[in-house]
């Protein structure tokens, strides 16, 4: 019996450490990435012309996710540019970039699909410039929302994940160009304008006056079971801006995605 004690029981303790320690490998409680992305961007703002412009658009930039109390936090950022034409040629530049967080509260973690839902705010910025029609002005949907967050987990094979996300923002405050443009030119030379000019004189709204969606899939290689990200991924994304006053407007982008993510 004392023998049994002796080599059973470190024995006994070493398998439990190592299956603690696996089990945090499995399941980061932080994750630093970035990702890489290259689509379709389109652009149509019927202030100065009813007619949509397309073209090549690429994104990069850095995200993080981290198991925070009760939820998981995410957060990203990018910056992306496109270059686009109508129809007949005529030539536009498009400039996107968007913070956004979300705080997510998981449920149905003994499923197939673990999934979260929460809040998420974001500060959105898609802006044209139809050079083509008017080479003096920016065309812009600047919106800070806040709104609802939803991510999901579904196994595949060994080793590889398909990770859902989405987002829907329900109130915002909303920034247009107002739809008789009285100044000459637009400050399209420094780059604050991009950033912070665009959204000055907002109007709140609501569904009714901002129609926005963010959608993405995602198929990751690494050890992560849970909702933090860990390993790499190849992935898509589809984010449609639909505003409708002091005229429609339209941002549409459409991405191939690699990202990366390291636990921490």
């Amino acid at each position: 019996m004392k023998l049994a004690r002796r080599y059973v029981h470190p024995v006994l303790l070493h398998v439990l450490v190592l299956g603690a320690a696996s089990a945090r490998a499995d399941a980061p409680q932080q994750a630093l990435g970035f990702a890489f992305d290259a689509g379709i961007a389109t652009s149509r703002d019927d202030i100065l012309v009813p007619r949509a412009l397309s073209g090549p658009r690429l994104a990069l930039g850095p995200r993080y996710a981290a198991a925070l109390g009760p939820g998981v936090l995410f957060a990203q950022w990018h910056i992306a540019a496109a270059y686009e034409l109508d129809r007949d040629g005529n030539q536009g530049v498009a400039f996107d970039h968007a913070l956004n967080a979300e705080y997510l509260f998981p449920f149905a973690q003994g499923s197939l699909l673990p999934q979260a839902l929460g809040p998420a705010l974001g500060w959105d910025t898609d802006i044209a410039a139809i050079v083509s029609w008017d080479d003096a002005h920016a065309y812009w949907i600047a919106s800070r929302w806040l709104g609802a967050g939803w991510r999901a987990v579904a196994p595949t094979w060994a080793g590889y994940r398909w990770r859902f996300a989405a987002e829907l923002p329900l109130l915002a405050l909303l920034s247009r160009p107002p739809g008789y443009r009285s100044n000459k030119q637009d400050a399209m030379t420094h780059l604050g304008f991009y950033f912070f000019d665009v959204h000055s004189d907002p109007d709140v709204a609501w569904l009714a006056q901002l129609q926005q969606l963010r959608a993405s899939l995602d198929l990751w290689h690494g050890r992560s079971t849970g909702l933090v990200p860990e390993g790499w991924a190849v992935g898509s994304e589809i984010r449609v801006a639909h505003a409708v006053e002091p005229a429609s407007a339209w941002a549409v982008r459409a991405t191939l995605r690699f990202s990366m993510s390291w636990g921490l």
